[in-house]
């Protein structure tokens, strides 16, 4: 089982939800009151977040952080005090 992209546990950190490295960057998939609040809570650190329906699952929304802003996510860790468990393994599913 591999082990978590360190900006992928940032992320978790960040927002408290899993979330999964992508070519183009990270995504999580959540209900649209949890995107919502994710999208709001990154944007306060200046991170560009989208918010989008998933067409796979009705009520489901992929929320994506483009590669991009790495940098920003790490800055948003030093000033908000998050701290990220280390070592974390991915679940299968």
């Amino acid at each position: 089982m591999p082990y978590e992209d360190p900006i992928e546990a940032a992320l978790r950190a960040l927002t408290g939800v899993e979330w999964t490295k992508r070519k183009e960057g990270f995504e999580t998939r959540v209900n649209k009151t949890t995107g919502n609040a994710i999208t709001l809570e990154l944007q306060d650190h200046k991170i560009q977040v989208v918010c989008e329906p998933s067409e796979a699952q009705t009520g489901r929304y992929i929320v994506k952080v483009p590669v991009s802003e790495v940098p920003f996510i790490n800055r948003a860790m030093k000033v908000s005090g998050a701290e990220i468990k280390p070592h974390r393994r991915k679940r299968n599913t």
